[in-house]
């Protein structure tokens, strides 16, 4: 019988990084940043307007166009992941929020991903030797 690979990735809305199992140990593998900012400012933008300047008649928050930029640096988060987590047969997602989850429907959406197996798993921030802890435990259950 074939042994299956396993990968855990620790992940939240700024990085995420790759665990995998070497010579019977939890070791990092490879981290990827997201390029995501929780309240960017672009040039010309005040506190609460958008680049149409500091006129509070003519501003807007241009909510949409923002929302459009978050997804599109998240969707390409989640492309530079998928890559990264191809050759693994079993994965396991873990980390603080949403995120983890998003990426989850995310993956069951792709055809390279039908058939292996996703789970999830809530965790806080945790230490790097803690998470290299929570890996081990999903490799050798």
């Amino acid at each position: 019988m074939e042994e299956r690979k396993k990968a855990a990735l620790f992940i939240d809305q700024t990085v995420a990084r790759l665990i995998t199992e070497h010579n019977g140990f939890a070791d990092f593998t490879a981290k990827t940043e997201s390029h995501y900012e929780s309240h960017p400012r672009y040039r010309g933008e005040g506190s609460d307007q958008a680049r149409f300047g500091t006129n509070p008649y003519y501003g807007s928050n241009n909510e949409y166009g923002k929302n459009r930029q978050e997804e599109d640096i998240m969707k390409k988060y989640f492309h530079r992941l998928e890559e990264m987590l191809l050759p693994f047969d079993e994965i396991m997602l873990f980390g603080p929020g949403q995120v983890k989850k998003e990426l989850h429907n995310y993956l069951e959406e792709q055809a390279a991903f039908r058939g292996k197996k996703i789970q999830v798993q809530n965790s806080d921030h945790q230490t790097e030797r803690q998470l290299l802890e929570t890996a081990g435990s999903f490799f050798y259950i």
